[in-house]
């Protein structure tokens, strides 16, 4: 039990992932939880979501998987929720720029009744250093979703430093 638990501490202490978003791409916003990040993902211009770059120090399982409220019967559609939620796709890239992993309608919650649209990532990585893109699956089914990034590592996002407040 306590190999497990220092196994797990190893780890929180070698996974680093960082989500960058340059000022051309969508705004999307993370929060760290226990297990990783949430974040809400703004897919509204095709072909430009969120990059979040992924470093590892060690061997890990990285699961990246989407929430989103695009129903069975509003694809392609700007009725209902085709108004607004995105058909996400995932893509993750190594160092080099090779796609190793692509996710599209594979979560595991997709029942193709209620839920069709969400993908689900899930991959042991090697060592080094990655980019997973959260996108849209097309120009017709832009729009917002939500996602997981989860590790057995606590993941460090970037924060604006804020500037000190002036005494008045």
């Amino acid at each position: 039990m306590k190999a497990s638990v220092a196994s797990r501490a190893a780890l929180i202490l070698i996974l680093t992932i960082t989500w960058f978003a340059p000022a051309a791409q969508a705004s999307s916003t993370c929060t760290t939880t226990d297990t990783g990040y949430e974040c809400s993902i703004d897919a509204t211009e095709y072909g430009n979501g969120p990059v979040f770059t992924i470093t590892l120090t060690q061997e890990a399982t990285l699961q990246a998987i989407t929430f989103s409220s695009l129903s069975c019967d509003d694809w392609g559609s700007d009725e209902g929720s085709g108004a607004y939620a995105a058909d996400p796709i995932l893509e993750l890239y190594d160092d080099a720029g090779i796609l190793i992993a692509q996710a599209d309608d594979n979560a595991s919650h997709v029942d193709d009744v209620v839920y069709c649209w969400d993908a689900e990532i899930n991959v042991t990585l090697q060592p080094g250093t990655y980019e997973l893109v959260a996108d849209s699956y097309s120009e017709d089914t832009t729009g917002v979703y939500s996602m997981d990034i989860n590790t057995v590592a606590t993941v460090d996002v970037p924060v604006e430093e804020q500037p000190e407040p002036t005494p008045e």
